[in-house]
């Protein structure tokens, strides 16, 4: 599995009507980054029109017509504004069959033109229109497109040249899907459907929405080489394993998270740490009485991560403990822990650092907006600790490399393709890894 050559970019989808499902809620925030990014994704297709999970609550619109200054392209978002999360799939889907239904009605309009021949595409009577449907994920979104597809290709039929009346033979359409799935997360792992029963749930619904997918998009070799040895994409290839393997590979397509590397290599600190946390300073300097040998220069683990069960902060902050009671036996006191994130245990992990007796040395920052700030943490850490139970792919592990940053990880994402010191799920393993990074203590 080891020398799989994947695809790393799409086929051209210029002539496709595209209808992406997502579950990011930031598609719909008209000043956010997300949106934005949306536009630049909508020139990629004839029209791009994007079904958001979202609830009532929100108080969002249901749809939002964007101008992209171009009367051949069109992007509209529309939201679920689902009565709960348990309607986003039937709401999503409403949404979908709205828009398909409106294709058959008036799709002849949008029929790509072959720029070989300059002839309509048609098959028989039928003029036809390939329809990509792309998926957030496997899961609740996949089930979504899934649904969709086999709308589309029970249609087919009902709207064939065949079955409509004279005046309308030359009009009629049939729609061409193609199933995209986005695997952002390790599936695969172990941990990630021990983690919850939601994920064991998602675990059975990926099994079955993978094998139907025409197109899957992974985010790191890891996932893309779990994915191939689980046979899911080429369920029913009987015979020669080596050809049903060499199948599964060509459906996948390995793209990581773009990072803006350059910049990070390139920009200058704005501050030094210590200046912006003075706690940060040794501890132990300049006090005779201590039994500490003054250390001029402080030893900073970073974490950059959600505060969540997944990301396994508890962990690192114990761990971290072990690492401090090392240094001190040392008689150095120039170890610390920066958390950059924020999230549901957030109270939990600051009581936590209370209760070991280390909130003196443990800095939760919250979340870092500015790009800028964020490189000054990287580029003055001395390493970046990631403790994850699973990583899809591991956009800090990008950014560590390029800020020159050491790394201590457990062995999720992109972690062993960048080169971090890799370390187990146990405490005792984590703290040699963190001791070793820093230098020794």
């Amino acid at each position: 599995m080891q020398n799989n050559n994947y695809k790393t970019e799409y086929k051209d989808y210029s002539g496709h009507f595209a209808i992406m499902i997502s579950t990011d809620r930031q598609i719909l925030d008209v000043h956010s980054l997300t949106h934005e990014r949306m536009k630049s994704y909508a020139k990629l297709y004839k029209e791009l029109h994007i079904i958001v999970f979202a609830k009532q609550s929100l108080k969002t619109e249901s749809e939002i017509s964007i101008s992209l200054g171009d009367n051949s392209q069109k992007l509209k978002i529309y939201s679920t504004q689902s009565k709960s999360r348990f309607f986003y799939i039937l709401d999503a889907y409403r949404i979908g069959k709205k828009l398909v239904n409106s294709l058959y009605e008036s799709g002849s309009s949008l029929i790509a033109v072959d720029d070989d021949k300059g002839e309509k595409n048609k098959t028989g009577n039928n003029q036809t229109l390939p329809v990509l449907i792309t998926c957030q994920d496997p899961f609740e979104t996949g089930i979504v497109g899934l649904l969709l597809e086999a709308y589309i290709r029970k249609n087919n039929r009902r709207h064939g040249a065949d079955n409509v009346n004279e005046q309308k033979k030359n009009l009629a359409i049939s729609l061409k899907p193609e199933l995209l799935l986005q695997l952002h997360t390790d599936v695969f792992s172990p941990y990630f459907a021990k983690h919850s029963f939601l994920n064991k749930v998602r675990v059975v619904i990926a099994k079955f929405t993978i094998p139907k997918a025409d197109v899957v998009r992974v985010v790191s070799k890891k996932i893309a080489d779990s994915l191939v040895l689980s046979g899911l994409l080429n369920k029913g290839v009987k015979g020669d394993k080596n050809l049903a393997s060499e199948l599964a590979v060509k459906k996948v397509i390995l793209k990581p998270i773009t990072v803006d590397v350059d910049y990070i290599k390139n920009a200058l600190p704005a501050f030094n740490l210590e200046d912006k946390h003075p706690e940060l300073r040794p501890l132990g300097g300049g006090n005779t009485n201590s039994g500490l040998i003054e250390d001029t220069k402080s030893k900073i683990v970073l974490m950059i991560s959600r505060l969540e069960p997944e990301k396994n902060i508890e962990m690192a902050i114990r761990t971290f403990k072990c690492a401090v009671d090392e240094s001190q036996k040392n008689h150095k006191d120039n170890l610390f822990l920066i958390i950059i994130g924020d999230g549901s245990l957030r109270k939990k992990l600051e009581k936590l650092a209370i209760d070991l007796d280390i909130s003196n040395r443990v800095i939760f920052t919250g979340w870092v907006k500015d790009q800028l700030t964020l490189v000054s943490y990287l580029k003055g850490s001395t390493i970046l600790l990631v403790t994850s139970w699973y990583e899809g792919y591991g956009m800090v592990f990008k950014e560590a490399e390029a800020a020159c940053l050491k790394i201590v990880s457990t062995d999720v994402g992109i972690a062993r393709e960048i080169g971090a010191n890799i370390v187990s799920h146990n405490e005792e393993d984590i703290c040699k890894g963190i001791v070793e990074g820093v230098g020794g203590i």
